[in-house]
C-alpha cells in the first residue's frame, strides 16, 4: 500500500511542477542572440530601430546567415521539415528549400513581400525592394550585387547573367 502511496506522490509531483513551469512560462535569454520563442519576437529584436525594407532584408539575412548551417535538412516522420520556428529555434541546419521557407517566413513576418525562386539544384528566396525583386540566399551564395554596386540582382538577372556571381 505505501508503495501505491509513494508512486501517486511522485505523479503527483511531476504533475505541479509541469504544471508551475507552464504557469511562470520559464524562458532561457541571452544578451547575444535573439530569443527564438516566436518568428515575431525574432524580427522584432532583429530588425529593432530600423525602418527601410532593404536595411531590414539585410538584417534578417545577417541572422539567418549566423543561425542556419548548410547540412541535410532535417526529416520528422517521412518528410523534411519546413517549421521557421522549429528549423531556427531547434535543428538549425537545412537545405536549400528549408532555409529558402525559414527566411521568407521571417521576411513576411516583418511585412516583406517575398517569394521563392527555384533552378535545377538551387531554390532561393527573393524579396521586393528597391522597386525590384532581390536575390537574398543563406544558404549558399548571399546576395550579390549588380555592377553600379548599390543595388541586389534578382533571381533573373543572375540567370541571364551568371558572370555576376564572380563579382562578388
Amino acid at each position: 500500500m505505501s508503495n501505491i502511496l509513494c508512486r501517486l506522490a511522485v505523479v503527483a509531483f511531476l504533475f505541479a511542477t509541469t504544471a508551475r513551469a507552464e504557469l511562470f512560462s520559464i524562458e532561457l535569454r541571452g544578451d547575444n542572440q535573439p530569443f527564438c520563442g516566436s518568428l515575431e519576437e525574432i524580427v522584432a529584436q532583429v530588425t529593432e530601430g530600423l525602418t527601410g525594407d532593404r536595411e531590414k532584408t539585410l538584417a534578417l539575412h545577417e541572422f539567418g546567415m549566423r543561425h542556419e548551417i548548410h547540412f541535410v535538412g532535417p526529416y520528422e516522420g517521412g518528410m523534411f521539415v519546413f517549421d521557421a520556428l522549429k528549423m531556427l529555434g531547434v535543428y538549425g541546419y537545412n537545405l536549400c528549400g528549408n532555409s529558402s521557407s525559414t527566411m521568407c517566413a521571417l521576411y513576411s513576418v516583418a511585412g516583406l513581400q517575398t517569394r521563392r525562386r527555384g533552378g535545377a539544384s538551387h531554390v532561393v528566396p527573393e524579396v521586393w525592394f528597391d522597386n525590384k525583386w532581390n536575390y537574398v540566399d543563406t544558404d549558399m551564395y548571399g546576395y550579390v550585387f549588380l555592377p553600379d554596386d548599390k543595388h541586389l540582382a534578382s533571381f533573373e538577372e543572375l540567370v541571364a547573367n551568371p558572370e555576376l556571381f564572380a563579382r562578388s
